[in-house]
């Protein structure tokens, strides 16, 4: 979310000051979400809630995915509620399976598995908003030089936007060079929020699409779960 949402209103221009009744519902949703799951959890309920999860995360990226430049955080609240809340589905119930298991195996499991689960849950917070910010930084780039091909001032539409975007500096600029040279640079700086603003389309679309492989992969590995479980009891005998 922070990659996400905070970059893509950051990237409009809005301060965090602005944001304060967004992060207040991430927080609430949070809150919820982990109150929610201490009620339903047990080691049974785990592939329903991790479903549950990437089910909410899913539809929150696809809400999300459809920004321009005219959202602003309140269009944002259900979708970051909801994947505040799958955050806070997530994470409970892998906790309560693998410390199961590490219990059965004595201190040094407990130990073991606490290593590992601490250190992938960093490690993979970091990559995540890496590969994220790079996925990001690079549709922008890729979305920049597609505007820019089409903004020539050949183009009357082009030329118009520049002139009109001059005559506001008129009164401090009286030369019109002048003010057709700070047209420019307003429709470049124009421009370039409206490619990071497409990059960021593309960047949830991204979010949207893995979390569909995760409920593929999900539903396959519960399905072959069931499928062993089903056997190895057929097998045993009576």
């Amino acid at each position: 979310q922070s990659v996400g949402a905070i970059g893509l209103f950051n990237s409009i221009g809005l301060q965090n000051d602005q944001l304060i009744p967004l992060f207040t519902i991430i927080l609430a949703a949070t809150l919820a979400g982990y109150l929610f799951t201490a009620c339903v959890i047990s080691p049974a309920n785990g592939p329903r809630l991790h479903l549950a999860a990437l089910i909410l995360i899913a539809a929150g990226a696809w809400m999300d995915s459809r920004v321009t430049n005219l959202t602003r955080p309140e269009q944002f609240y259900l979708s970051q509620a909801m994947i505040a809340f799958a955050g806070a589905m997530f994470l409970p119930p892998a906790l309560l399976v693998g410390f199961g298991k590490a219990i059965a195996r004595g201190p040094m499991g407990i130990l073991s598995f606490l290593v590992v689960f601490l250190g992938t849950q960093s490690m993979g917070g970091i990559l995540a908003s890496a590969i994220l910010g790079t996925f990001q930084t690079v549709r922008e780039k890729f979305h920049s030089s597609v505007i820019v091909e089409h903004l020539t001032l050949q183009d009357p539409l082009v030329a118009q936007r520049i002139r009109a975007y001059g005559a506001a500096y008129s009164k401090v600029l009286p030369d019109p060079a002048l003010q057709n040279a700070e047209g420019v640079v307003a429709l470049g700086k124009l421009a370039s929020q409206e490619a990071s603003i497409l990059a960021y389309q593309d960047m949830f679309l991204l979010i949207f699409y893995v979390a569909l492989a995760g409920i593929a992969l999900l539903a396959a590995h519960t399905a072959y779960v069931r499928y062993r479980t089903t056997r190895l009891a057929a097998l045993t005998p009576a």
